[in-house]
């Protein structure tokens, strides 16, 4: 079967808005990392609903691409959930190679993503595991949290202590 034009342009199209989508999401991600390592925290809570927002932004825009995708197959007499590589011996040559190039930079640019998401991820975690033992400090409690040789936290109780005691 043949594909037209406009399928194919309609496809680039859609693989070009999700690159943008992934590229704005990449910059949030960065902006937040700043943020977390400036420990700007009243930024951090707007950026971080930027970035969900932005994640369902690129939630639609693969949906959009998915069905582009089906059509595709459809016309190509391939099954509607036939892959990129499937389909893309059905593509003339000049829509092959910008096709071929740009799944290539969406597939490194969410890379990218799940890498600083991790990075990120690992930062908040530290940084409000630093925030607990600091409150800790000034307001003691019965235990003490610890890591055991497994990497798992674990409690040990110790002596309540004032925070202040007075001299008598």
């Amino acid at each position: 079967m043949n594909l037209q034009q406009q399928q194919l342009e309609s496809f680039v199209e859609c693989l070009r808005s999700e690159l943008q989508g992934y590229g704005e999401l990449l910059a949030l991600m960065e902006t937040q990392q700043s943020q977390i390592m400036s420990r700007d925290l009243t930024r951090i809570e707007s950026t971080t609903q930027k970035i969900n927002e932005q994640f369902k932004v690129i939630q639609d825009l693969r949906k959009i691409r998915s069905n582009q995708q089906a059509q595709i197959s459809i016309s190509t007499g391939l099954v509607p959930d036939a892959t990129y590589k499937e389909q893309r011996d059905f593509f003339p040559n000049e829509f092959r190679n910008l096709t071929d190039a740009l799944v290539e930079e969406n597939n490194a640019l969410l890379k990218e993503v799940k890498v600083k998401a991790k990075q990120n991820q690992m930062l908040l975690f530290r940084t409000t595991e630093m925030m607990q033992e600091f409150i800790n400090h000034l307001l003691p409690r019965n235990e003490v949290q610890s890591y055991n040789a497994k990497g798992a936290k674990q409690s040990t109780r110790v002596e309540k202590t004032n925070l202040y005691e007075a001299m008598g």
